[in-house]
C-alpha cells in the first residue's frame, strides 16, 4: 500500500511540471497543434474530395445496380457509406441481392493527400446477402465465384483493404421456382475479419451460425487464381441436423422423403479445397449412433464410410451421389450386421405378424434423392436365433380375441435380395428348424427410403414347407397340442396387405402321411377322447379375406376314408360338409355312427356310410350325421 501511494505522489509531481511547463512555453504546443489541424484538415478536404470515388468503388466492386442513401465522414476520417443496397443489371438476377446498414472505409492516408482511393480497412455493418436459384437450378452467386478466379491478381493485390470487419452478416435464399414455401429461408449469419496477407492471400477467421449452428470458418483463400486455390475448414460441435434435414425438405427434395434423414444435434466438420466454382470438399457428420465420412466434387458426392447403430448393431455403407442430375440419383452398397428384425421393421409395429431374429446381409441399392425413390438392385440375407409368426386360435377363449399369434423358432433363413420399384423381393428363400424346413419366395410393397414396409403395403408369399413332426410342430398351437402327428408338406401361394388384421387371400395344398388326429374339443362338455389313425391325409384350400374354403380334403387308411369340403370364417363361423365310410374298428370312435355299431360287426367285413356336416362357430361346433348305412357281408 505505501509503495501505491508513492506511485501516485511521483505521477502528480511529473504531471505538475510538465504543466508549469506548457504555461511557461505555450508557443511549441500550438505550433504543434496548429499544424495537426491544418494536416487534419487537408486529409478532410482529401476524403471529402474521393468519397464520390468510394461509391464508384463500390459499385465496380459489387458489378450490379448499386444505391447508397447517404455518404458521410466520419471523425476518424472515415467514410461511411449509410444505406447500401445492391441488385443484379437489368433484373437479370445475375447476382444475390446485397443490402449493407453500414460500411465505414479506412483509406491510406498519402494515398488521400494524392486524391486516390486505396483502401486500409472495411468495417461492414449488418450484410444481408439473398440468392436466387433459377428454374434451371444454378444459383445465381455463380457469378461472383468465377469473378473471384478470373480478376486481375495484381488489381487484386494493390486495391483490396488489408483488413475487412464483418458484423452480422446474413445469407437468405429466396424460394426456387415450384417451392412450397414463400419467406425467404436464413442459411446462415457470421461475423468476423478477413486478412489480406503479404503475398496477397485473404485469411478468414469467422464465427458462424449456419442454419442455427454456432459453428467456425477459417482458412486460408487465394482469389484471382486457378493454380493455388483455397485450404478453409468449417466446423461446428453442436450442428443441428434436424434443421439441414428441414432445408433439404423444403428447397431440394420433393415430398416428406427427407424427413427420414437422421435428425439431432451432432458435429460437423467438413474441408474445402481446389476452387469456388469447382470445390473439393471432405467431410464428416457425427451424431447418436450416426457416423458419416464423404467427399464431395464436380457435382458429385462420394460416401465413403458411413456407420449407424449401437452395440453390437450396427450398419455400414458406401456409395455416390450425383446433384448434377435433376433426380439427384444414388448407389450405395450397405451392409448390416447384428440387426434385430424387429428394430429394423419398426414401421411394421402395426402387423402382428412380423418375424423376429438377427439380421446381417449386405445389399446394392439405387434410387433418387429428389423424390426419395429406392430400388435394390442385389444382395444376401441371412437371419439366425428367428421365430416365424402365425395365427392360433384358441379354441377354449371366451373373450373377443379368439385368434392369437403363436411363436414358431427356426435356427436359420437364407434369402437372395432384389427389388424394383418401392418393392422387396426375396428370392431362394430357405428356413431351416429343429422340425420343419422350408423353401420359396417372397415379394413387399411399401418400401421406400428410410420407411419400411408401411401398413396397408401389399405382400406375396409362394412357400413349400416340409414337417419331419407334426406333432412338434402342432405344439406351438396351444389348442392342437398332441392332437396331431404324422409327416407333413405345405403347399401355399398367398398375397395380402400389411395390416394389423394379417388378412389373406390365395391358395395352397395340405398332405400328412403316416399320422393321426385327435379331437381338440375332447375333454369339454362331455366330449370323449377319440382318436383317428390314418395313411394318409390330403387337402387342397383357397384363402380369400373372409374365409378358407377347404376343396378335396380326404383321409384314407386304417379302415376309414372321409372327404370333406366346405368354408370356415375367418370369423369362426363354419360351413362343412363331408361323406365317411369306415369300418366298425372305426365307426365306434364317431358318436353319430357309434350306436349302430354290433358287437357282431367286429372282425367282420361290415362298412358303414354317412354324410354329415359341421356348422357352428369354430369354438362351439354342431356336427350332425346323417344315419348310416350299414353294409354288412356274411
Amino acid at each position: 500500500m505505501a509503495i501505491l501511494d508513492k506511485a501516485t505522489t511521483f505521477i502528480l509531481a511529473v504531471a505538475e511540471l510538465v504543466w508549469e511547463w506548457m504555461k511557461r512555453n505555450p508557443a511549441p504546443i500550438i505550433g504543434v497543434l496548429s499544424a495537426l489541424t491544418v494536416f487534419y484538415s487537408i486529409l478532410l478536404v482529401s476524403v471529402l474530395k474521393v468519397r464520390g470515388r468510394a461509391a464508384d468503388y463500390v459499385r465496380s466492386s459489387i458489378q450490379g445496380d448499386v444505391t447508397i442513401d447517404e455518404i458521410r465522414v466520419s471523425p476518424g476520417l472515415r467514410i461511411e457509406l449509410i444505406g447500401v443496397s445492391a441488385v443484379s443489371k437489368d433484373s437479370s438476377l445475375s447476382i444475390p441481392d446485397i443490402t449493407i446498414k453500414k460500411a465505414e472505409l479506412a483509406a491510406d492516408i498519402p494515398s488521400l493527400l494524392l486524391g486516390r482511393v486505396v483502401l486500409r480497412e472495411v468495417s461492414i455493418d449488418s450484410p444481408e446477402i439473398t440468392i436466387y436459384r433459377d428454374e434451371k437450378g444454378a444459383y445465381n452467386a455463380g457469378a461472383w465465384l468465377k469473378a473471384l478466379e478470373e480478376c486481375d491478381r495484381a488489381a487484386f493485390k494493390s486495391s483490396f483493404p488489408a483488413r475487412v470487419s464483418v458484423r452480422g452478416a446474413v445469407v437468405k435464399m429466396e424460394p426456387p421456382p415450384g417451392a412450397a414455401w414463400f419467406e425467404p429461408l436464413r442459411l446462415a449469419g457470421m461475423s468476423g475479419v478477413m486478412l489480406k496477407t503479404t503475398d496477397g492471400m485473404l485469411a478468414l477467421d469467422m464465427k458462424s451460425d449456419v442454419l442455427g449452428s454456432p459453428s467456425f470458418l477459417s482458412g486460408i483463400f487465394t482469389p484471382c487464381s486457378k493454380e493455388i486455390g483455397m485450404d478453409v475448414s468449417y466446423s461446428s460441435d453442436a450442428f443441428n441436423f434436424s434443421n439441414l434435414r428441414d432445408t433439404l425438405e423444403n428447397s431440394l427434395f420433393e415430398g416428406p422423403g427427407a424427413a427420414k434423414l437422421p435428425g439431432g444435434s451432432g458435429k460437423l466438420i467438413l474441408a474445402a479445397r481446389g476452387f469456388p466454382t469447382q470445390p473439393q470438399l471432405e467431410g464428416k457428420a457425427s451424431l447418436k449412433d450416426f457416423d458419416m465420412s464423404f467427399s464431395y466434387t464436380k457435382g458429385i458426392m462420394r460416401v465413403t464410410e458411413l456407420k449407424a447403430g449401437v452395440g453390437v448393431e450396427r450398419a455400414t455403407a458406401s456409395g455416390t451421389i450425383d446433384f448434377n442430375s435433376p433426380d439427384i440419383p444414388f448407389i450405395m452398397s450397405v451392409s448390416i450386421e447384428n440387426v434385430r428384425l424387429q428394430r429394423l421393421l419398426r414401421d411394421m409395429s402395426g402387423f402382428i405378424y412380423s418375424p423376429a431374429g438377427l439380421l446381417n446381409g449386405e445389399a446394392m441399392i439405387s434410387g433418387g434423392l429428389k423424390n426419395f425413390s429406392l430400388n435394390i438392385e442385389s444382395g444376401k440375407a441371412h437371419v439366425t436365433d428367428g421365430t416365424l409368426k402365425l395365427p392360433s386360435p384358441d379354441l377354449f377363449s371366451t373373450d373377443e380375441r379368439r385368434t392369437r399369434p403363436t411363436s414358431i423358432p427356426f435356427k436359420s433363413l437364407i434369402a437372395d435380395i432384389g427389388g424394383g420399384r418401392g418393392e422387396l423381393r426375396l428370392k431362394n428363400i430357405l428356413i431351416e428348424a429343429n422340425d420343419f424346413s422350408a423353401s420359396g419366395e417372397a415379394a413387399i410393397g411399401g418400401f421406400s427410403f428410410g420407411s419400411l414396409f408401411m401398413p396397408g403395403a401389399p405382400w406375396s408369399l409362394k412357400v413349400s414347407a416340409k414337417i419331419t413332426d407334426a406333432e412338434k410342430f402342432a405344439a406351438f398351437f396351444p389348442s392342437f397340442r398332441s392332437r396331431i402327428s404324422g409327416s407333413a408338406q405345405l403347399e401355399l401361394n398367398a398375397r395380402g396387405s400389411l395390416n394389423r388384421a394379417g388378412a389373406a387371400s390365395g391358395s395352397g395344398s395340405l398332405s400328412i402321411r403316416n399320422g393321426s388326429f385327435s379331437n381338440p374339443y375332447a375333454g369339454r362338455r362331455g366330449v370323449p377322447y377319440q382318436t383317428v389313425d390314418f395313411d394318409s391325409f390330403q387337402s387342397s384350400f383357397e384363402l380369400t379375406d373372409n374365409f378358407v374354403k377347404v376343396k378335396n380334403a380326404s383321409l384314407t387308411g386304417n379302415g376309414i376314408s372321409v372327404d370333406v369340403s366346405g368354408t370356415i370364417g375367418l370369423n369362426g363361423m363354419l360351413n362343412l360338409a363331408g361323406f365317411a365310410r369306415m369300418a366298425p374298428e372305426s365307426a365306434r370312435n364317431f358318436v353319430g355312427i357309434a350306436p349302430f355299431v354290433f358287437i357282431e360287426d367286429f372282425g367282420s367285413l361290415a362298412t358303414f356310410s354317412s354324410g354329415f356336416t359341421v356348422k357352428g362357430e369354430l369354438w362351439n361346433p354342431q356336427h350332425v350325421w346323417q344315419r348310416p348305412a350299414a353294409t354288412r357281408w356274411h
